[in-house]
């Protein structure tokens, strides 16, 4: 079993946690692991990029617990941004880039790929675990972690300002009401 980690988008707290976890469970539960970590994101990926995750760091797995940020390093790619992928030289004109990354990921004998991160990483994930899928590329599982606390709390936020402005509103009505009727002004 061939494990690789990608982390992708802006700088996030939990990156180098959530791969230490991951890395620790993997090491402690399947001691014949062989795990990877493509540098820079997808920009690795696409590039094949790779840094190998020793047996012995399991001996040492604070080191990545303590990191800020991602010990792997971070990029803004989106596989289905052709042009983008292109013009940075990724890859080669009449290449796609979900085409090159399953075609790496076949190349690398991936059979687990986590990527780490928050909204677009997750959304690239998809596109293509969809590639993957819609091209037969039966031999791996693709996880997808919300690594961006930013993200989530984001979310988080919005949805309690909705609740809260529900509930304001609410209340006004009532005061509204409450007013119009004891002024007899209720029509």
């Amino acid at each position: 079993m061939k494990i690789a980690f990608l982390t992708s988008g802006g700088i996030a707290p939990c990156l180098s946690a959530s791969i230490a976890r991951l890395t620790e469970n993997y090491l402690n539960q399947c001691p014949d692991v062989e795990i990877i970590g493509y540098l820079n994101g997808y920009k690795g990926l696409l590039l094949g990029n790779t840094i190998p995750f020793p047996s012995s760091l399991k001996d040492n797995i604070n080191a990545i617990y303590n990191f800020g940020g991602s010990p792997i390093g971070n990029s803004r790619v989106k596989l289905t941004n052709i042009e983008d992928c292109v013009n940075k030289g990724y890859i080669s004109d009449g290449e796609t880039p979900l085409e090159v990354a399953a075609n790496q990921l076949v190349k690398d004998e991936v059979t687990i790929l986590h990527t780490i991160g928050g909204d677009d990483t997750n959304t690239t994930a998809a596109d293509l675990s969809n590639y993957l899928r819609e091209n037969n590329y039966n031999f791996m599982e693709l996880f997808g972690l919300m690594g961006g606390l930013f993200s989530l709390t984001a979310k988080i936020i919005k949805v309690i300002g909705r609740l809260l402005l529900s509930f304001f509103y609410y209340r006004k009505q009532k005061e509204k009401e409450e007013l119009l009727i004891k002024y007899n002004l209720a029509t």
